[in-house]
C-alpha cells in the first residue's frame, strides 16, 4: 500500500528541496563513451532536472 500524495502537494515539496524543473526529452538512443567502453541505450526514458542550480539527466533503459 503506498502513500497517496496529491499533484500540488508534491510540487510544493519538490520547490522546497530545490527541483526546479523536470522535463522529458524525447531520445531515440543514448551513447555513452568512456575510457575503455561505449554504453548504447535504445528507446531511453530521458529526464532533465534542474535542482538546486544543477542540472542533472535521468536516463531509464536498457544497455547493448
Amino acid at each position: 500500500m503506498g502513500i497517496k500524495i496529491r499533484e500540488s502537494d508534491l510540487k510544493k515539496i519538490m520547490r522546497q528541496i530545490g527541483i526546479s524543473s523536470q522535463e522529458t526529452i524525447e531520445a531515440e538512443e543514448v551513447v555513452i563513451i568512456g575510457k575503455q567502453k561505449k554504453i548504447h541505450i535504445k528507446e531511453p526514458n530521458v529526464f532533465k532536472i534542474v535542482m538546486q542550480g544543477q542540472t542533472l539527466y535521468q536516463i531509464i533503459g536498457g544497455s547493448r
